[in-house]
């Protein structure tokens, strides 16, 4: 990409060796000799996440329910990233002439109604096209509001109206509430979590403890492809596979 600019790293106290600038986004972006650290911070905050998941189901649950439009879009957001596992979106990749998508940067153009079920399709992170089902017939309220902002121009925001719209920065700012010791808590820190809690269910179902004496890097290499199955992201999942190791996981326990 125009723009990267390469470094080593002579500070001892840096641990990473190459920067850039993204081109689209403007933000800087590095590659790290270590990730440890990262993983773990991001491991703890989706433990965070996982502590707080029934308050945020049942705030979500009010406020779908409630009259402020924006927040209930915001809500609607957060509940399609949690039990259905949409990616937040960004308005400026939206933007592009190939423009990608997730649930707070839809237009309207991507969604379609048969009956009860509301069906999403649109060109997601890595040109990876997403179709999915989602049944709201025990949502009507849910239901009702996806009808009204579905109506209008199609090439317009889907989550939009007289006087308010929402952002994908919007649905990380209606996560605030739930930031906990320092970490923050965003709608990526979602799929962490459910990532983590099903490859550690798996992991169980295989019959293995988790830790170093009953697993090996093998067995988490084979779940993890396994996890990347039917997953809008499986092809670079599984590349990605090729490299997880047990190390990653050990002492990790996403149920408690």
């Amino acid at each position: 990409l125009k723009g990267w600019k390469g470094k080593t790293v002579t500070n001892p106290g840096e641990d990473w060796y190459l920067a850039w600038k993204h081109p689209i986004s403007g933000k800087n972006g590095y590659a790290y000799l270590s990730r440890k650290e990262a993983d773990i911070s991001k491991f703890h905050t989706a433990a965070v996440l996982g502590s707080q998941l029934q308050k945020i189901s049942d705030d979500v649950a009010r406020d779908i329910k409630g009259k402020n439009p924006k927040t209930k879009a915001e809500a609607l957001c957060v509940f399609l990233i949690d039990q259905h596992h949409f990616r937040n979106g960004n308005e400026t990749f939206a933007k592009l002439k190939e423009g990608t998508f997730g649930i707070a940067s839809l237009l309207k153009k991507h969604v379609s109604i048969d009956g009860t079920v509301v069906n999403f399709e649109f060109v997601g992170k890595k040109q990876e096209v997403w179709k999915r089902s989602v049944d709201f017939a025990g949502m009507p309220e849910a239901l009702s509001f996806i009808k009204k902002c579905s109506e209008g121009d199609k090439n317009s925001k889907l989550w939009s109206g007289d006087n308010w719209r929402v952002t994908s920065s919007d649905v990380n700012g209606y996560l605030r509430a739930y930031d906990k010791d320092g970490l923050t808590v965003t709608a990526k820190t979602f799929r962490t979590y459910h990532a983590n809690r099903y490859m550690f269910h798996m992991l169980t179902q295989m019959g293995h403890a988790v830790d170093k004496y009953g697993l090996s890097d093998k067995d988490v290499r084979k779940v993890y492809k396994g996890i990347a199955v039917g997953s809008p992201d499986s092809k670079l999942l599984k590349k990605k596979a090729d490299g997880v190791t047990l190390q990653d996981y050990l002492g990790l326990d996403p149920y408690k």
